[in-house]
């Protein structure tokens, strides 16, 4: 089983749900815990020192596993559908550069909220947010990029919320370079039987978020996470597991519990 953990990259000041603070000693503390990836949450691509970032990895022996967008939300307040030009632009924009960054380390930009919500009357149309991903997508068949996009729950975000919604848009876009990013909090609240939804997605899952509910470490909530990885297992997804998950107490006692909770779970498999 593939683990990795989410860490702040330099750029971002604000609280995630991840490691934030001294990039090096998160590294460093996530590898001596066990995990062999990291999920780097990024705010603006061209404010990063990548020599800094290659150097900084290459030391920790850990590889970067997935960008996570949540940064330009909480700190810039980006929104792919803005109803503000300025706005729409600059997110699509910063989006671009995030997706040639991580192409360097060949591995794909997560969105999710930053998807932006519907509304009728406004710009804020399926036509424009599809046709945004689409140029999105020739942008990854140029750089050599990819995406995965996050279902989540309706109050987070409206659209795009169930696996099965999700499976027909993505047959809709076409593109290779498009997957989903699953995640278990979201799903335990969306789907009717979140391992049947895991089976159907076999093949297009990219990358996979492992929360309990309430935003807990793995099995330390109510859903069956021997289940959840018995499902990905019998579909053999071969990617990695990420933990999006509240950081208490503390991010580092967040972080051993779940890959101690985890690592129990997977043995019984």
């Amino acid at each position: 089983m593939n683990l990795a953990y989410p860490v702040a990259a330099p750029d971002s000041s604000v609280p995630l749900m991840g490691f934030t603070g001294s990039f090096e000693t998160n590294l460093d503390f996530i590898r001596q815990a066990g995990y062999t990836g990291v999920e780097l949450l990024v705010r603006d691509a061209d404010d990063l020192d990548i020599s800094r970032l290659e150097s900084s990895l290459f030391k920790s022996g850990l590889t970067v596993v997935s960008f996570g967008t949540s940064p330009m939300l909480a700190q810039d307040k980006l929104d792919l559908l803005s109803e503000d030009e300025e706005i729409r632009e600059r997110s699509f924009h910063r989006t671009l550069r995030m997706i040639k960054l991580a192409s360097l380390f060949q591995a794909p930009v997560g969105i999710g909220k930053l998807r932006g919500n519907l509304q009728e009357g406004t710009g804020r149309t399926v036509k424009r947010r599809d046709k945004i991903f689409l140029k999105l997508c020739e942008y990854c068949e140029k750089t050599g990029g990819s995406i995965v996009m996050e279902a989540q729950k309706y109050d987070n975000v409206n659209n795009l919320n169930t696996i099965d919604e999700s499976l027909e848009w993505l047959k809709q876009i076409n593109s290779k370079r498009l997957k989903l990013l699953v995640d278990t909090f979201h799903m335990d609240l969306t789907e009717k039987n979140q391992f049947g939804s895991i089976r159907r997605a076999a093949g297009q899952i990219g990358f996979v978020h492992l929360s309990d509910t309430d935003r807990k470490a793995p099995g330390c909530g109510k859903i069956d996470f021997g289940s959840v990885l018995k499902a990905f297992s019998d579909i053999h997804y071969g990617g990695f597991f990420s933990m999006e998950i509240k950081q208490s107490p503390s991010s580092k006692e967040a972080a051993e519990l779940s890959i101690k909770n985890l690592t129990s779970l997977a043995e019984l498999i």
